[in-house]
């Protein structure tokens, strides 16, 4: 019946896992912060959604036809332009309402005479943008409001440094795009001219690329060091095809859940799961090693208790990539288990040659429990936390030379973003233009395009008071007609936002009650309005780092007393001497960390809860005494700790870094449960 059930119930995880599971997640900070931070989650990706091309050349004019010929390659028609001809078919018919921020408060003033003078100007100006007739707009208004528009694009170019540079600002680019960019860079990065990507996409695609081939080189050699030491020990290839097939069933499993459950499933949870190979090889070499089932799967469903329990006190971390990574593993090797319950019951193979690893006492345990007490001692004292997200991820030099530049010639190097609440858009576009008034800056904002009514209200009733008092000093251009035509009460009509005709008025809005606006210097300090607030990513992201960090410290003490709580209930005073080692590999492998100068941040507390759940296999089978277990615990241990040790030369710093401590923890834990625990004549180095 067991069977049965479980064979339905992964049926049933599969389809719907590979019904309703979806792309591959790159974005960095969707792995790290908790969906609570949805503001700050839906700021990231709005703002981290453009890729800025920056051309160097020997100067800013031969950057600019470099930029010109990549374009035209890459294709001008995915530049994402403003789209004017659609807002300005909806603007005509009410072109009263719109005034620039200049004009407005020169209106304000009563500065008529200021406004009648820019205007001509204006007028008469080759370069100026003419988007009305004066017969319809005498003070060019409406067209000094549409000339404001446009040069809110970044498109720009500078000297710097002996060379010079050009910028193209792209967005809502598609994977192929961005696949197109780097072989376009290639393309046109020769001799002293040089192309640069940067920005999010360019970061998450080079992530998701790199990460497919690590995977892939990670996998192969993990997978050839299980299989090579199996075989060592079994010397029969036959028992090399069900813990392939458990393998792969547990990793197959683990995703699919993994993918119904979180949708999207992040890239580093892939890379992570690389190491179920060396942990979903435990079970099948224990069934192969002993004799008594009945008391091996006592053990083993220990082992399997504390595992998953110590996964599962991580989702309450609220940490997508942790919860993610910690439903993979946990289904993964739950997986396993029932597979080598029931379907390994009928194979029975012949072992030439076992017990390969040779029984050696070890000696002089006082001596080498004092000299790993002083590495820890030494070790803990240099430990230092981060909670900076630039520590997480290492980009390769080229696109750090790239970031570096766009920063160095940058014309707006203090952008600051801010989110503004509003119970609806109206209210939204009011509250936006309650912060322009009140802080002296330059903004960029959804109210800068489809002002609130209130306002719109406003700059029509300042345009009549215009005309009332200036309109007839326009005869040079208006006919008596015409003047007569304009006079008295202007048009009265609303106009709104419309996101599905203009489509880039959505890049200002991160849900329905919250949009974002765009300041060219830090403005913290002046903010002191209701329903607006600074959104600084790298400190708002640190900050919830820390606040995690900290959470994760306290999980681990829960997670500890909870298990020795169980062990207690199976071992009884026999419970601490268990999770003794696995506490000693804990802190060795964070006086590693200490010695090695790497900061100690949020996943490194993670991996404290990984050391305890994958390592207490150790100390139960060897305070179980079952016969024969020794064997495959060493086995254990080094296809865990060698499959955690090739994460160290992934190129993404998080990840790597877990690999260090892991491998260390794990091996080390294994050392202290030899050393502290009798396994009476199984004693294996």
């Amino acid at each position: 019946m067991g069977k049965k059930i479980f064979v339905f119930v992964v049926f049933v995880i599969v389809v719907c896992g590979l019904v309703f599971g979806k792309m591959p997640e790159t974005n960095l900070l969707k792995a790290v912060l908790p969906q609570n931070q949805s503001v700050l989650i839906k700021a990231s990706d709005k703002f981290s959604s453009a890729v800025n091309v920056v051309f160097e050349a020997e100067d800013s004019f031969e950057a600019e036809i470099l930029k010109d010929d990549f374009l035209n390659d890459f294709g001008v028609d995915k530049v994402s332009h403003l789209e004017f001809e659609n807002l300005l078919s909806e603007y005509n018919s009410a072109r009263s309402n719109f005034l620039s921020e200049k004009s407005r408060k020169l209106l304000l003033d009563k500065r008529y005479d200021d406004v009648f003078k820019n205007s001509r100007q204006f007028l008469y100006n080759p370069a100026s943008v003419i988007v009305s007739e004066p017969k319809d707009d005498p003070f060019m208004l409406f067209s000094d409001f549409v000339s404001n528009l446009l040069q809110k694009e970044v498109r720009y170019s500078t000297d710097f440094g002996g060379n010079g540079y050009a910028v193209l600002n792209l967005n809502n680019l598609q994977k192929s795009d961005i696949k197109q960019l780097f072989e376009l860079q290639k393309k046109y990065s020769v001799d002293e001219k040089k192309v640069y990507l940067t920005g999010s996409p360019v970061h998450s695609f080079y992530t998701s690329e790199r990460s497919a081939n690590e995977i892939n080189i990670i996998a192969l050699f993990s997978a050839i060091f299980v299989l090579t030491l199996t075989y060592y020990y079994f010397r029969n290839f036959k028992v090399l095809i069900p813990i392939i097939a458990s393998i792969l069933a547990g990793i197959g499993i683990g995703y699919c859940l993994t993918a119904l459950i979180f949708k999207n499933v992040h890239v580093l949870t892939f890379v992570f799961s690389t190491t179920l190979i060396g942990i979903c090889v435990d079970y099948s070499l224990h069934w192969f090693v002993e004799k008594d089932k009945e008391k091996l799967f006592q053990s083993l469903t220990d082992s399997l208790v504390t595992t998953v329990a110590a996964f599962a006190v991580l989702i309450f971390a609220n940490i997508p990539l942790l919860g993610q990574i910690a439903v993979f593993t946990a289904t993964g090797l739950i997986s396993v288990f029932f597979i080598v319950k029931y379907f390994y019951s009928g194979l029975e193979f012949d072992f030439p040659q076992k017990n390969k690893f040779p029984r050696l006492k070890i000696k002089y345990k006082k001596i080498i429990l004092v000299l790993f007490a002083v590495f820890i001692a030494f070790g803990l004292a240099r430990v230092k936390f981060t909670d900076d997200i630039t520590t997480l991820y290492k980009p390769s030099v080229e696109l750090a030379l790239g970031e570096r530049i766009l920063n160095d010639i940058s014309l707006d190097k203090s952008r600051t973003i801010v989110s503004v609440t509003g119970e609806n858009i109206q209210k939204i576009l009011e509250k936006e233009e309650q912060v322009k008034d009140t802080v002296n800056a330059k903004f960029v904002a959804l109210s800068d395009f489809v002002p609130s009514i209130k306002r719109q209200n406003s700059n029509r009733e300042l345009i009549e008071k215009l005309y009332d008092k200036k309109l007839n000093s326009c005869s040079d251009i208006l006919s008596s007609e015409q003047i007569r035509h304009l006079s008295g009460d202007l048009p009265q009509k609303e106009i709104l936002p419309n996101f599905e005709k203009n489509t880039f008025l959505k890049n200002f809005m991160l849900d329905e009650k919250t949009s974002v606006m765009v300041v060219n210097k830090d403005i913290e300090a002046d903010l002191k309005i209701d329903g607006a607030s600074v959104i600084n990513i790298a400190k708002d992201v640190s900050f919830q780092l820390e606040k995690h960090r900290k959470t994760c410290v306290q999980l681990v003490f829960g997670a500890f007393l909870m298990l020795l709580g169980y062990l207690y209930l199976r071992y009884e005073n026999g419970a601490f001497k268990i999770i003794l080692p696995s506490i000693c590999g804990i802190l060795t492998s964070f006086a590693a960390l200490g010695l090695t100068m790497q900061p100690v941040n949020l996943f490194h507390i993670f991996a404290m809860f990984l050391i305890l759940g994958f390592t207490l296999d150790y100390s139960i089978f060897r305070i179980s005494k079952i016969k024969n277990s020794a064997d495959a615990v060493l086995i254990s241990c080094l296809t865990t700790a060698f499959s955690f040790f090739l994460l160290t030369f992934t190129s993404f710093k998080l990840i790597s870094s877990l690999g260090f401590v892991l491998s260390v923890g794990i091996f080390s834990s294994y050392l202290f449960s030899l050393i502290l625990i009798d396994g009476g004549n199984d004693e294996v180095v």
